[in-house]
């Protein structure tokens, strides 16, 4: 770390050039861990190329805040898709877990084809907004 990037003395393009190493580095460690946990998915049929999202959380600039990744369920040449939640935890949890799609036609299984209960609700345009944004839900 930036000693004046820490302390907050640091000039402009100081902080810039901190900002886009730290966004450097968040996306390309985010590349290692999709890999890696592509090759513990798929195993013997890995390979680099698999579609695989790791983290639904992503920075389009080192300045804005983390927005949702949209996940496109409106693809007819792959009508379902397969969503694996990792609990780092050596702990049960019970939480809620939100995903952006791109369309209200969604249905959720357990890995053994069960479906499960679910809720659907328009993505708001910001916390205190009240407008929706068009086609996307979560």
């Amino acid at each position: 770390q930036h000693h004046d990037g820490v302390t907050g003395t640091a000039k402009d393009h100081v902080v810039n050039d901190y900002g886009l190493k730290l966004q450097t580095a968040i996306t390309s460690s985010q590349n290692v861990m999709e890999q890696s946990a592509a090759y513990l998915i798929y195993q013997n049929n890995y390979t680099s190329k698999i579609d695989l999202l790791l983290s639904n959380i992503e920075f389009k600039t080192f300045e804005s805040l983390p927005t949702r990744k949209v996940l496109s369920l409106n693809n007819q040449q792959q009508p379902s898709k397969s969503i694996y939640v990792y609990n780092p935890t050596d702990q049960r949890r019970t939480q809620i877990v939100k995903i952006v799609v791109d369309t209200y036609q969604v249905y959720v299984t357990s890995n053994k084809q069960i479906i499960k209960s679910c809720q659907i609700d328009p993505k708001w345009t910001g916390r205190k907004s009240n407008m929706i944004e068009k086609s996307l839900f979560e």
